[in-house]
């Protein structure tokens, strides 16, 4: 007598069949990410550890500087980066890339160039005043793939996509 999953598995795997899959995964693009159809998988473009998960990482503490970006601190340690980005919708990102110049992966990361602070007035009423940094200092931790050959910091364009993205600094581990 078959279970529930047993049944399960053979519609979808008949599903599969209808739909012209022959055995392999059927992928298909949402939201800029592949997704996978019939199976409960994340996304595996750029920003995906996966099985291909490297036990190292390198935590990068850097100054934007009006030349680019300047190393301050560079610590090889384990990678403890997971599958969720906190930072996918940040304007700032970076792009691990190999020797032949391919995106391995991609990540947000969090940029501050302006801090906020509110003191009281005169008047008592609050104040809010904005200070913007000459040369803001940011972190990143990036992991350490065995071909990565640069990592490269962006801003996104004008237009708030990553294709027209600025390019702020690389760094050559």
């Amino acid at each position: 007598m078959q279970t529930l999953w047993q049944s399960m598995s053979l519609a979808v795997g008949l599903i599969a069949l209808a739909a012209g899959c022959d055995g392999a995964p059927v992928a298909s693009e949402v939201g800029g990410s592949t997704a996978v159809r019939g199976i409960h998988t994340v996304s595996q473009g750029p920003g995906y550890l996966g099985a291909n998960r490297p036990d190292k990482a390198l935590r990068l503490t850097m100054k934007l500087t009006t030349d680019g970006v300047e190393v301050l601190s560079a610590v090889e340690a384990a990678n403890t980066l997971n599958r969720r980005d906190r930072y996918a919708s940040s304007p700032a990102f970076y792009r691990v890339l190999d020797a032949k110049d391919r995106v391995v992966f991609e990540r947000g990361f969090r940029l501050e160039t302006v801090i906020r602070s509110e003191t009281n007035g005169p008047d008592g009423q609050i104040e809010g005043h904005f200070f913007e940094l000459k040369e803001p200092v940011f972190r990143a931790v990036v992991p350490l793939f065995e071909n990565t050959a640069s990592i490269q910091f962006y801003r996104v364009g004008g237009d708030g996509s990553r294709e027209s993205a600025t390019l702020l600094g690389e760094v050559r581990p």
